[in-house]
């Protein structure tokens, strides 16, 4: 299995197609790299891509610290232990909000697509918020329903479910403490507007995780192009995501 030497640990990854554009995939928070299982089977075969399990996430390694800048310095290793030099990033919920922040320590991101993604304000962290984490991390229960009611809304493969149930047991527990106070803290919006590459914005108007209204802000500072996915929630690549590839296909090519 291909893994990638980091700090006193390894990152893994896994790899599809080839080409001369470059992709780098990126989940969300107490999730890994299966969330792009879906995805993978519709993009084209001419489309070299990387699916990464953050630090503490799926495969990989804990290594901690666990906060938006520490993630972004993963990925800027990766790049360069890869030798990439140019590339599309696309990220999923919290992995949209590191790829923003990755534009703002690199060029290496030539475009960026941002599905579902974390604002650039970073993530209104309240008390009530806070103590969800924190039960999150304590009782399955809970964590069951809020992985199948939110974060997979209209998912119905359960053998899968099962899957991204045991991706968030085995996160590590700084994702349910250190992550979310970074997303709460972590506030970009202003310097979005220093980066100067296409942006999309992938979207569902059923999203019960990040609502749409959130973003809308981060679209208009970073200059993006904006899709709402009419009736699905926070994983349209899951859901839909032969009409996600269509759009990422069309975004990179057009």
């Amino acid at each position: 299995m291909p893994y990638l030497p980091y700090k006193d640990g390894k990152i893994y990854y896994e790899e599809q197609g080839s080409g001369g554009k470059i992709f780098i995939f990126v989940h969300g928070n107490i999730a890994s790299l299966k969330y792009w299982v879906k995805l993978r089977e519709f993009l084209p075969v001419d489309f070299k891509c990387y699916f990464l399990d953050l630090p503490g996430y799926g495969q990989s390694d804990n290594l901690p610290p666990y906060n938006i800048n520490a993630f972004s310095e993963a990925v800027l290793h990766f790049f360069d232990s890869m030798n990439i030099n140019s590339c599309i990033y696309v990220g999923n919920s919290t992995g949209g909000l590191i790829g923003m922040n990755t534009c703002l320590k690199t060029k290496k991101i030539e475009k960026i697509i941002l599905v579902s993604t974390v604002p650039g304000k970073g993530y209104p962290l309240t008390d009530d918020a806070r103590a969800a984490f924190n039960l999150l991390m304590t009782n399955r229960v809970f964590l069951e329903q809020i992985i199948r009611n939110n974060v997979l809304a209209q998912f119905t493969d359960e053998v899968m479910i099962q899957e991204f149930i045991q991706d968030a047991l085995r996160a590590t527990p700084q994702g349910y403490i250190e992550l979310p106070e970074s997303l709460g803290s972590t506030n970009i919006i202003e310097d979005l507007k220093k980066i100067n590459i296409p942006a999309l914005f992938l979207h569902g108007d059923e999203d019960k995780v990040i609502p749409l209204i959130w973003i809308d802000d981060t679209v208009s500072s970073i200059r993006g192009k904006l899709i709402v996915m009419k009736g699905l929630g926070h994983t349209p690549q899951l859901v839909a995501p032969q009409e996600v590839a269509r759009y990422i296909t069309n975004f990179v090519r057009g």
